[in-house]
């Protein structure tokens, strides 16, 4: 929704591979060395991968790596550098490992215990990926990255108090080149719906053709008692994407009563199959909150347990039925 948050980052941000995110600035050097150089010393070597693991040549740069580390074993950079490739690669294991030889030779390096807490989000190791991420963020406290990484990392252990105020830090620090969807989400999962509609508000004013964050609005709206305006909000959205029938186009017909929850269903089967999942996850959990909305908490509930079963736990559909349950004490 994956923002009066200050604006899944938040898409479904909120819905993205820790691993897959931005690199800090300044967490690597931009030196580059012509490749035609052949460099006979770990530095230079070093210096090649490092070019090539910016041209995205991951093969090249872990070759270099390798026989960095082979002439100098404590090289910190060269480990560093080939554990991201690792992690990339999802190679979690080798890429921990390396980041632990960098950390056992600098135990001040932020931006080994960064990725090594990203690593261990990736494999749902939450409390060991807060901890190398609070590490970081303890030594470079003004690290927007770090404190979004963070806030995403909290989020998908449940902390959804701490995870809003890592994300609003990182914008008072200045983080706005980020997407504040995964604070409006954050702030959903918080209870706080009328913060969220406001949040959702500037998304959908950035990106009209972000139909998931005018779904999410609608929600939130009704939740903060203005489901007529959320309404015709949508209407007017509706109206004017008309001509559009990619999905979620089906589940705003659905909130606008234009077709029933049979034929939403049915809306599902004709889709790809390689979507079709994340889809059906998806529809559980709108018409779950259509069923919240209109009082029907027994139906809504069995629903959002249901979501929470099948549904990725880095989604904000996950988190949306996660938060959704533990307001009712489930």
């Amino acid at each position: 929704m994956n923002q009066p948050w200050g604006i899944f980052l938040l898409s479904m941000l909120l819905q993205v591979s820790p691993l897959a995110w931005a690199q800090a600035p300044n967490e690597l050097a931009h030196n580059q060395i012509p490749s035609s150089d052949q460099p006979r010393d770990a530095m230079g070597l070093h210096q090649r991968a490092l070019n090539s693991f910016n041209q995205n040549d991951h093969d090249s740069a872990l070759a270099d790596l390798n026989s960095a580390i082979e002439l100098n074993p404590y090289y910190t950079q060269a480990y560093y550098l080939r554990g991201q490739i690792f992690a990339k690669r999802k190679a979690i294991a080798q890429a921990i490992d390396d980041f632990d030889k960098a950390i056992a030779q600098d135990e001040a390096f932020a931006g080994a215990y960064h990725h090594r807490g990203l690593a261990n989000q990736e494999r749902r190791q939450y409390r060991q990926a807060l901890g190398d991420l609070d590490k970081a963020v303890a030594l470079e406290p003004r690290n927007v990255t770090m404190l979004r990484d963070r806030a995403i990392a909290q989020r998908d252990a449940g902390n959804y108090d701490q995870a809003v105020d890592d994300y609003e830090e990182a914008m008072r620090l200045g983080f706005s080149a980020v997407d504040p969807h995964p604070l409006a989400d954050l702030l959903f999962f918080q209870g706080r719906f009328l913060q969220s509609a406001q949040t959702l508000q500037q998304v959908v004013r950035a990106d009209p053709g972000n139909r998931h964050a005018a779904l999410w609005r609608y929600l939130a709206l009704g939740k903060a008692n203005d489901e007529r305006g959320a309404a015709r909000e949508l209407a007017e959205q509706s109206a004017r994407a008309a001509s559009d029938k990619r999905w979620p186009a089906a589940v705003w017909e659905f909130y606008l009563g234009k077709i029933d929850e049979r034929t939403l269903v049915a809306a599902i089967e004709q889709s790809e199959e390689t979507v079709k999942a994340e889809q059906q996850c998806q529809a559980h959990f709108y018409v779950a909150e259509a069923k919240l909305l209109k009082g029907a908490k027994d139906d809504a509930i069995a629903r959002l347990q249901n979501v929470r079963s099948q549904c990725p736990p880095n989604t904000a559909f996950f988190h949306g039925a996660n938060a959704e349950l533990k307001r009712f004490g489930q």
